[in-house]
């Protein structure tokens, strides 16, 4: 076969068959992007018979195409029993050792119940023909029999094609039996005689055919008796399913067989049509599971494959509800095409709604089918399944003599809404997934409300055309969404080039939280595929302005990286996280260049669009070549502020650390400003003498604090900074941008502007714990520049302002001395070395923004921190957030009544926020141990509060600057 299309593609979405854990990022673009070509082929037959409905019904007319419809029916049935669910097993075993060679072997095993179904159907037809109410056993019913047989086959080879990805061979089968068997189906009756069982003996040779192209493109074997173990494994798992592929056949089928026998074939005919235009989207999930299987079954890691479950169920919501709509509200029009008057299709437009809806609850019951069948549990299926198809059946035979084929598609809503409590019980046993969010679950109410109501509006020309057109609108941003998940970043490109799209294409995917990503795959935040392993991550930057070179930040010589993290800048401004799973390579730029692309290529053509200082690039090859540009843009220099600066680093006899972070300082590319290190612990190492080394054109002062804790520290060098209008802090284990203090100090020079902060990544990601801790607490705050205040610029968030996490961290800010002094400089109760072991910056910024400042998020003031290596040291870190966390809040709770006033006003937000914390626990976003730990810490933190407080009273730095806290 060569090299052509016909092979497996062997780039990053193809299938981990060895079972390496697999980041949850590129699968859910695997499972949206390359999979949805599969989706694509199995619903191509899917359109192409709705597209020629209205040619055969046309030819047929009502009562023939009812038999056409009930010998399909038939045919339906016979596959579900025949195939035994082997595609499935056979996806399940090809992510297993000797995994290919099972895979073909389980071919042969479904001939050989292909064969056995076709021999039973065949010598038993009258007997059940006449016992389902389909009368004498004819030709067009005997064709469905041999037809059924062969599709069998079929599927079981499209397993293995799946599984290989073989793309080409599975779209030429599924061609054969779709686009292929179709035109013949229609060319005999057109040729020969408009009759039944002329296009289904078309349907027959086609299919017949596509058995001998996929068994040539498979390859099956023969099982030897050394095999029989794989082949009766591949039975107990898939035997459960055989009683559910009944069920869901006899629930798909039985509306329909109940009509024909209280109303008769028109009614039958007629309903068939409705619900094959409301049903698309059911169809399409049923063949989904054939489509994703294998790429789930080869996710090995836990983790991700939790979060994969999760978010790839919030996007399928998102997309079914929108499509949904879009069908109830192109349904008149579909229905005026697709049948002639005598079906009266005025009276089709309810069922083809309610249909339509009822595919969201479907939507969920896949979902949690997944997850039973990837934890080997498959007879829950079974039992839901034979439960829901029970109770359809019950509530037609019902309420269809009643209410008529209005009430046979109610009869299925409710069916599908049963099943998806039923399989979500059971599968939340096994698998905990976060609940979907809010913003998507009123999403998906306002879609079925909307479409079912518009079924009300009345059957006259200009109300069709208003409805097509909203569907024409609600199918843009089906196929936005769907973008979004596959490519946002070039989405968001091609909205830059198109404004006319943002008047369909909503601004952010703020309504699809968890669809496509976690939360920290965010911009400006770790992406998560660099942290769900625990080999060693490197560490770089590029600057997209000049020809692409990496520069290595904290990489150490000896260690092995599994993989690199890269911040990619365009003229100062940070564009991208890039993650490559792929060790440093220097002579590999153009695997870098094309990272960079697809994950940063939206930011590079905002960045583009917003300065106008290049040209939007149009590949890789550019990335790599340089995009150039730097003294166009208007925003590569920062505006200085006129003033003293000073930048204060408190340290705790750690002199083998501070030398980095000195050195990183007095690189800095910055006019006027001097360094204080302030050691907190004199008596330990030798900082004096460290600092000493170097005096230079750059002042740097050493002073001596013994009094533990960071915020007498820092209030230290406040008092020594008097000279200075800024001061700028930053940690001995910290390393700075050059530019960094320019871009700290820029913000002052807007009106009011008191604080600023910067983005804060990761120094080293070579430990697990320091890849948990970058899980849990990353300093990143995003990419976008922020202003907080208590006017205008006022955040959406839990007590705001008093939690003053969002606003950034100690280990880079700077503020206006004047208002830092203004405010009493730093709590001294508060911050490590302290009872209450943390929050004196929180409560800082904090204090500045209630006086009236303005608190600035400056991303582009770039500095990196090595976080905690160890367990031990994790451990304390988390537990003191905890702590400084409710002493803070303790802190303002006594002596600020607005504090009472903002947490009435953040109820509503609490609840979202505890929500929001258990989907994380159940997604594995934050890990659950540090979770409690923080969570412990929390119980003491006011306790410890009080102790601080009376124990810097006793010490005499109660009152910083004049002023008590």
């Amino acid at each position: 076969m060569g090299t052509s299309s016909f092979a497996p593609e062997a780039d990053a979405t193809q299938l981990n068959e060895q079972g390496d854990p697999e980041s949850s990022d590129r699968a859910l673009r695997g499972l949206f992007g390359r999979d949805s070509l599969y989706l694509i082929l199995w619903a191509i037959q899917i359109v192409l018979a709705a597209l020629l409905t209205p040619v055969e019904t046309r030819l047929l007319g009502p009562a023939s195409f009812g038999v056409v419809a009930a010998a399909v029916a038939v045919m339906q049935l016979l596959v579900q029993v025949g195939s035994f669910n082997l595609q499935t097993a056979i996806a399940r075993a090809y992510t297993r050792p000797n995994g290919e060679e099972n895979a073909r072997r389980l071919v042969v095993l479904a001939i050989g119940m292909a064969g056995t179904l076709f021999i039973l159907a065949y010598a038993t037809g009258p007997a059940w023909c006449d016992a389902i109410g389909l009368g004498r056993f004819s030709t067009p019913i005997r064709y469905a029999v041999m037809w059924a047989a062969l599709t069998a086959v079929t599927n079981a080879t499209f397993g293995v094609l799946r599984s290989r990805d073989q793309l080409g061979w599975f779209a030429t089968v599924s061609m054969i039996q779709s686009v292929v068997a179709e035109a013949v189906a229609v060319a005999l009756m057109l040729l020969v005689r408009r009759d039944p069982a002329e296009y289904l003996l078309g349907q027959m040779l086609c299919q017949g055919l596509a058995v001998v192209v996929g068994l040539i493109a498979a390859r099956p074997r023969l099982p030897r008796i050394a095999d029989f173990p794989v082949l009766g494994d591949a039975l107990r798992f898939t035997a459960p399913l055989v009683p559910a592929a009944v069920a869901a056949f006899a629930f798909d089928v039985s509306d329909r067989l109940v009509i024909h026998a209280d109303i008769g074939s028109a009614a039958t005919a007629r309903y068939a049509v409705a619900r094959n235009i409301g049903g698309f989207a059911i169809i399409l999930l049923s063949v989904l599971q054939n489509a994703w299987m294998p790429r789930l079954f080869a996710l090995k890691d836990a983790t991700v494959r939790r979060t994969v479950m999760a978010a790839s169920r919030d996007g399928i919501y998102a997309l079914v509800a929108c499509f949904a709509l879009a069908i109830t509200l192109a349904a008149p029009v579909l229905l005026l095409i697709w049948v002639p008057g005598s079906f009266r299709p005025s009276g089709l437009v309810l069922v083809s709604g309610i249909i339509a809806v009822s595919a969201i609850p479907a939507a969920g019951g896949q979902s949690s089918i997944r997850v039973l069948l990837l934890n080997e549990r498959s007879t829950p299926v079974a039992v839901a399944m034979v439960l829901g198809a029970a109770v359809n059946l019950a509530l037609n035979v019902a309420i269809v003599p009643w209410l008529g084929i209005y009430g046979s598609a109610l009869s299925t809503l409710i069916a599908y809404s049963l099943m998806l409590l039923l399989l979500d019980i059971r599968a939340r046993k096994v698998m905990a997934l976060r609940r979907p969010s809010m913003h998507l679950l009123m999403l998906v109410a306002a879609t079925s409300a909307v479409g079912l109501g518009s079924t009300a509006l009345p059957w006259d020309p200009w109300t069709i055309v208003l409805r097509f057109v909203l569907a024409l609108v609600a199918g843009l941003v089906f196929l936005t969404q769907f973008a979004r998940m596959v490519a946002p970043e070039r989405l968001t490109a091609l909205v830059a080039r198109l404004p006319l799209l943002r008047f369909v294409i909503p601004a952010d995917s703020s309504a699809l939280d968890g669809v496509g990503a976690v939360a920290s795959d965010s911009p400006g935040h770790v992406p998560l595929a660099a942290l769900n392993h625990p080999l060693p991550t490197a560490i770089g930057e590029v600057k997209l302005e000049k020809r692409l070179v990496v520069k290595p930040i904290g990489m150490r010589d000896g260690v092995e990286y599994r993989d690199q993290l890269l911040l990619a800048r365009l003229h100062g401004e940070p564009v991208g996280l890039i993650h490559i799973d792929a060790p440093p390579n220097p002579s590999k730029i153009g695997r870098v260049a094309r990272a960079i692309w697809v994950q940063a290529g939206a930011q590079v053509a905002a960045h583009a669009e917003a300065a106008g200082c290049i040209e939007v690039p149009e590949g890789p090859a550019d990335i790599a070549a340089g995009l150039g540009g730097k003294d166009r843009c208007p925003g590569r220099k920062p505006q200085r502020p006129a003033g003293q600066a000073t930048v204060i680093v408190a340290t705790t006899g750690r002199p083998d650390v501070l030398r980095r972070t000195l050195e990183s300082l007095l690189a800095l590319r910055c006019e006027d400003f001097d360094v204080i290190v302030v050691d907190n612990r004199p008596g330990q190492g030798d900082t004096a003498a460290l600092v000493a080394e170097f005096d230079g054109p750059i002042a740097v002062r050493y002073l001596a604090q013994p009094i533990a804790g960071a915020a007498i520290a820092r209030n230290t060098g406040v008092a020594a900074a008097a000279a200075s209008t800024f001061v700028a802090f930053t940690d001995d284990d910290v390393i700075v941008d050059k530019h960094w203090l320019s871009w700290m100090l820029a913000p002052f020079c807007e009106d009011g502007v008191e604080v600023s902060t910067g983005l804060v990544l990761p120094l080293s990601l070579d430990s697990p714990d320091q890849k948990r801790f970058e899980t849990y607490a990353g300093f990143g705050k995003g990419f976008t520049q922020e202003r907080y205040d208590l006017k205008q610029h006022r955040a959406a968030r839990l007590l705001y302002p008093f939690w003053g996490g969002i606003f950034g961290s100690g280990n880079s800010m700077a503020f206006r001395r004047e208002a830092l002094v203004a405010v009493g400089g730093f709590d001294p109760a508060l911050g490590p070395a302290r009872p209450a072991s943390g929050g004196e910056d929180l409560a800082a910024f904090t204090d500045v923004v209630l006086r009236g400042g303005r608190l600035v998020y400056e991303p582009r003031a770039v500095c990196w921190h090595e976080h905690r290596a160890s367990e031990e040291e994790l451990i304390r870190q988390v537990r003191s957030y905890g702590v400084g966390l409710t002493a803070t809040l303790w802190r303002f709770a006594r002596r600020d009544r607005r504090f009472w006033i903002a947490a009435v006003r953040s109820l509503p937000l609490g609840f979202r926020l505890r929500r929001e914390r258990q989907n994380a626990r159940a997604d594995q976003t934050l890990p659950a141990d540090l979770l409690r730990i923080e969570q412990r810490g929390m119980w003491v933190g006011p306790w410890r509060y009080a102790a601080g407080r009376r124990e810097v009273k006793r010490l005499g730095v109660d009152r910083p600057f004049g002023r008590r806290h």
